[in-house]
């Protein structure tokens, strides 16, 4: 994911006919800290609600999500990086079935600088992801819930080696 820009600040952002989305960014602390936050979400019910079947105007659909990110240059050869995502989805086929899944996950990441040919990257990952399907109504009524958590901590190292430049 990109930084926030440490200069200025910005919005953007855009409204459709199932779905809206808006992004700002910009400087916490000019030139040494960023934020950047991205929203999307639908609300395309009303779509469905045009179709003249019965079963596709009880049906639902809809998602929305959320990152945000946050950039702190320590110094000239540390940066930190706080990230979050979340993010919600949800289908329903009138009273007959349907189905909503979900994540959520947080990361910090540093990224150093040992010199101009030697770096390293640290990322601590946790997460969590959840869905589940359902059929609402009737004798074969049920939910079935699932999900994940996970925990991650990763380690990278970067060595660029010196160019030697061949006779001709």
């Amino acid at each position: 994911a990109r930084p926030g820009n440490y200069d200025k600040f910005s919005v953007k952002g855009g409204i459709g006919i199932i779905s809206s989305r808006l992004v700002a960014e910009g400087p916490i602390k000019k030139g040494k800290t960023s934020f950047l936050a991205g929203f999307r979400a639908s609300y395309s019910d009303w779509m469905l609600n045009l179709v003249q079947q019965p079963e596709i105007q009880e049906s639902s659909v809809s998602f929305h999500d959320v990152n945000l990110i946050l950039n702190h240059k320590v110094n000239l050869d540390n940066i930190l990086t706080l990230s979050y995502y979340r993010s919600n989805d949800f289908f329903r086929y009138a009273e007959e079935f349907g189905f909503q899944y979900g994540t959520n996950v947080g990361s910090l990441k540093w990224y150093h600088i040992f010199s101009n040919r030697f770096s390293s990257s640290t990322f601590v990952v946790a997460g969590d992801y959840k869905s589940t399907s359902f059929v609402p109504d009737g004798p074969l009524a049920f939910n079935l819930d699932n999900g994940i958590r996970y925990y991650q901590f990763k380690q990278d190292f970067f060595f660029v080696p010196p160019m030697r430049i061949m006779p001709a």
